[in-house]
């Protein structure tokens, strides 16, 4: 986000607040009915309530009904709430609940269903609700209302949303999703060679393959097995994000930095031909796992833990638990991510400076307590709250020594004896119902709000032996500090998506527009696995060539025009040029 536009809407924010507190303090009224004084128990307590939280915003597993772990007890003894669930299961369900008008309390919204909700008279304004029950979030982020209205209350310029997640990318521990995961023991098998590009990353590869061609069974070894089960853009994201480009939406490649947009698919460069070309180069070298074009999620992370793999993505997709099984093994074996190489970027995840456009909250026309719904979200969303969700109960699950936040040592114990400790403590499992992101300042002590995130000497005793000897060959304290150390010489820079920054692009698709995405994308999802396993560049470029004219006649055009004009009209909004 700009500077201009960020100061610009934290004075609008404020003017906001001063007048909402205003409005809040000369009305007792909602949506024009009087709200009353909320029932108590005749001890200065509220009475105590049930409100159901309906969405997919779970950090972890999370069984529907009334949740009973240690952080929802603990939200209960402040608020006097016991919070429900209702899980997301697809979104039949929750089209069917808007027909019906059928919605519990407090609806965890996606931006696509803002309209719907807004039109239907689904969800309720919140801003009066805001002023008398939401003072944490008029004091800490005044800017989320003013965003909201702008860009997520479908032209009313009302308060309908409030954004969650809020902060910028932080600084991690280990810069491993994405990343260039290897098996780590062959690469220092092979004297730690040096690589300037995808090509020279391919043949290290192959040497790791060449002498580890089957795994311990005799099973074939491949050096990757991309996924497409989750379609082709998944693919193309990867080769922007370590190319300083993004890829948001209908195969453009947008700079993060200008906020320009190209196709990416009539540019010859452009990110579907190069992500192919990638992968038809690996291919060609025997590295290719032929099963990547039919397997499935399961059968991907069986192949990393069985030892078939030797480059991944993902950490969290095999690669944690291939390392956990190796340590508990004793064996100096395992997965870690090789640094982009020279003029590269290190993605850094989605984020939202001011909070994500597909993560907020609403509070449903059917809550019989929209006073103490407010009063639940104000505390989810304040730094208090976020607090709580990233990392528990104080003088339980952390303490503060010499000014810094660290885990308990009953914590430490608990999270290594029982694998199921982040859903049964409830540490993490709301993660996305949290106002902050893990990487936003914590300003009470000035450190990230996931206490994780903290690189202390407490986190430095927990590396695991490959963390460490890969620090002690990089000469670094801890794995993530090898990238900040390639910022700070210029080396490579980061790379990452503040959604905050296109705030303004269509939430709905035309249906002309959407038709035509729809075939092309069809389309080359089926094609892609032909030019993977094309034999040569001149055969690649022949398919190449075939496939622009066929999407010359499926109305491509037509699509670059829409998304490129919608880019630069979101340019133009969010920074004021």
């Amino acid at each position: 986000m700009t500077t201009k536009w960020r100061k610009s809407l934290l004075a609008l924010s404020l003017t906001v607040a001063i007048a909402v507190t205003a409005a809040g303090c000369s009305s007792g009224k909602q949506n024009g009915q009087d709200t009353g004084a909320q029932e108590g128990n005749g001890d200065g307590q509220p009475k105590e309530i049930t409100l159901t939280i309906y969405g997919n915003g779970f950090g972890g597993s999370v069984t529907p009904g009334v949740q009973t772990d240690r952080v929802a007890q603990e939200i209960k003894k402040k608020l006097n709430i016991n919070i429900s669930t209702e899980a997301k299961v697809n979104d039949d369900k929750l089209n069917t609940m808007m027909a019906s008008g059928d919605l519990p309390d407090i609806i965890y919204a996606e931006r696509r269903h803002m309209k719907q909700l807004i039109d239907g008279n689904l969800v309720i304004p919140l801003d009066d609700l805001i002023a008398e029950h939401g003072k944490s979030i008029l004091e800490e982020s005044p800017q989320r209302i003013e965003f909201s209205k702008k860009y997520l209350s479908n032209d009313t310029n009302n308060l309908f949303f409030i954004p969650l997640l809020a902060g910028d990318a932080p600084k991690e521990y280990t810069y491993a999703s994405p990343g260039y995961m290897v098996r780590w023991d062959y690469y220092k098998e092979l004297g730690y060679p040096q690589y300037n590009n995808w090509e020279d990353l391919l043949q290290i590869l192959k040497q790791m393959q060449d002498k580890h061609p089957t795994n311990e069974k005799g099973e074939k070894v491949y050096a990757m097995a991309p996924l497409f089960e989750w379609g082709y853009s998944i693919q193309t994201e990867f080769y922007d994000r370590y190319s300083g480009k993004l890829l948001l939406d209908k195969f453009m490649d947008v700079d993060p930095e200008t906020l320009e947009a190209r196709s990416a698919i009539l540019e010859p460069n452009g990110s579907v031909w190069e992500t192919a070309r990638m992968y038809q180069k690996a291919n060609a070298l025997g590295l290719f796992d032929p099963d990547s074009f039919t397997m499935k999620y399961d059968n991907m992370l069986e192949k990393i833990k069985s030892n078939r793999l030797l480059f991944s993505w993902w950490n969290w997709a095999g690669t944690n638990e291939a390392n956990d099984a190796f340590e508990k093994a004793g064996e100096l074996k395992g997965w870690a991510p090789l640094p982009p190489a020279k003029g590269q970027t290190q993605y850094v995840g989605e984020y939202g400076s001011i909070g994500r456009l597909d993560s907020t909250f609403a509070i449903s026309k059917n809550s019989k307590n929209p006073e103490r719904a407010m009063e639940l979200i104000n505390f989810l969303v304040s730094h208090e709250g976020s607090r709580l969700i990233m990392n528990g109960i104080e003088g339980v699950d952390w303490e503060v020594k010499d000014n810094v936040p660290m885990d308990t040592a009953e914590r430490i114990e608990q999270s290594k004896a029982d694998p199921d400790f982040g859903a049964k403590s409830g540490i993490t499992k709301y993660y996305n119902w949290s106002g902050f992101s893990a990487g936003a300042i914590d300003p009470k002590y000035n450190v990230p709000t996931n206490f994780g995130n903290i690189i202390s000497e407490q986190r430095l005793n927990k590396m695991n032996p490959i963390e460490k000897d890969y620090s002690e060959h990089y000469k670094i304290s801890y794995p993530g500090e090898l990238i900040e150390k390639l910022v700070e010489k210029g080396e490579i820079k980061k790379n990452g998506t503040d959604y905050t920054k296109f705030a303004a692009l269509p939430i709905v698709t035309p249906d002309n527009i959407k038709r035509i995405d729809g075939k092309i994308d069809e389309y080359i999802k089926r094609m892609v696995p032909k030019l993977i396993l094309a034999k040569d560049d001149a055969e690649f470029n022949q398919i190449q060539s075939g496939m622009m004219k066929e999407l010359e006649g499926m109305d491509l055009q037509k699509s670059v025009d829409y998304w490129t004009g919608a880019y630069k009209k979101n340019k133009e909004i969010v920074t004021g040029k």
